[in-house]
């Protein structure tokens, strides 16, 4: 409440001084699922049908302003899930809140929950650990804002944007025990040269996990082609630590690499990705293996404390499954038919063991402000690879989305 309160003092006092514009975003969409047999897991589905969810969203998006020295925008998200032979579910969560203030055309002042997404990269932005992670297969879809105070403001050699957060709200199950701090500052210089846009930046919780790098994007003509590269160290135990690769809270080098392309109706990107926290295939083997035994004793019904506590630390550290390793490439396209249909998708694929993810999607906007969309997730790979981690491999869904 405290945080909240404080967030928003400037919010009223931007809303007193702007009247509000209000669009609404509504989707219905109903989802099929079907769980992967051989994942290791305590209590294995090993129904294979399809089973059905409906899901119905409802998108608030409010905003004003004060000529160009104050305003504010409000996003609320309100969700209604229910299946079959299940109970109903409402929640809601507020994406953004916030106000802002230009006390000249140079400083902005911006205050409560909001995103601020940092870093060049599309699927993975290693200079950036303060906002949650998107989903790789999806990154722009459901990103939350954070709680901050912010002043972004241009100097006349480069730009400087700075923050503090008292809670950077990500929800996090530790093996360590000691004290973990949610408030974390940044500070990012911007400069200019050419046709190069260069970054630098430190984020720094006011424990001990620490993200210093840099960041650029080249428009070359041909292709725009941009990368980060981070020295991470992190405040908490990693999949590493816990497998003794990792003995102390030292950093890893984390990068991404990619060029993006704009052609008539059609537009992609290709990423390439390193991080040094994740594994390597013999390190990845043994991690595997004892994963297996954990589930397997459990399965058995055999009492083995040990593998029991196993089994659950790694099933904790071992989210999202795509960090798993070190090295991933990602691509994205999206094609425009006639102004009636997008054809497009995701494509994350894991080269060392080779696991496959996708999400081939497609939009029939031929209509006014209605969106009719239609998708398919899916996870591939042998079983040595991250398939038999996952919960569940395969996802279809259908979307009905009106703007008014």
């Amino acid at each position: 409440m405290i945080r909240l309160a404080s967030a928003s003092s400037l919010l009223v006092c931007a809303v007193v001084i702007a009247q509000p514009r209000t669009t609404f975003r509504l989707e219905n969409g109903i989802m099929f699922t079907r769980i992967a047999r051989e994942g290791l897991y305590p209590a294995p589905n090993f129904d294979e049908e399809w089973h059905e969810s409906y899901q119905h969203e409802l998108r608030v998006f409010v905003k004003g302003a004060h000529e160009s020295r104050a305003g504010y925008r409000v996003e609320p998200r309100f969700r209604f899930t229910h299946q079959t032979d299940s109970a109903e579910q409402f929640d809601w969560v507020l994406d953004q809140a916030y106000g802002y203030v230009n006390p000249s055309s140079r400083v902005t002042f911006l205050m409560g929950k909001q995103r601020a997404r940092w870093g060049t990269g599309m699927t993975y932005t290693p200079t950036d650990n303060l906002q949650s992670a998107a989903n790789p297969l999806d990154p722009t879809r459901y990103l939350e804002g954070v709680y901050l105070a912010r002043v972004d403001a241009t100097l006349p050699w480069c730009s400087v944007s700075a923050f503090y957060s008292p809670d950077r709200g990500e929800d996090s199950l530790l093996l360590d025990p000691r004290h973990y701090s949610r408030r974390m500052a940044g500070l990012r210089l911007f400069k200019l040269v050419g046709t190069v846009d260069l970054y630098a930046s430190v984020m720094q919780s006011l424990d001990s996990e620490t993200n210093i790098g840099g960041a650029f994007s080249w428009d070359s003509g041909p292709l725009v082609v941009y990368g980060e590269a981070a020295y991470y160290i992190p405040e908490t135990q990693t999949l590493r630590h816990y497998l003794a690769y990792s003995h102390f809270m030292n950093g890893q080098p984390r990068a991404v690499l990619g060029a993006s392309k704009l052609l008539g109706n059609s537009s992609f990107y290709t990423e390439v990705y390193y991080t040094g926290w994740g594994l390597n295939r013999s390190e990845y083997s043994e991690y595997l293996l004892r994963f297996r035994r954990g589930a397997d004793a459990i399965h058995n019904q055999a009492f083995d404390p040990l593998a029991i506590i196993d089994y659950a630390s790694f099933l904790v550290l071992s989210r999202p499954a795509q960090s798993l390793h070190q090295w991933y490439i990602s691509a994205s396209g999206v094609y425009n038919w006639r102004d009636l249909w997008t054809l497009g998708g995701n494509v994350v694929l894991e080269p060392v063991d080779q696991t496959l993810y996708a999400y081939p999607l497609i939009s029939y906007i031929g209509y006014q402000n209605v969106d009719i969309a239609a998708g398919f997730s899916v996870a591939a790979g042998s079983p040595s690879s991250e398939l038999p981690v996952l919960p569940a491999y395969q996802a279809g869904d259908v979307r009905f989305v009106i703007h008014f």
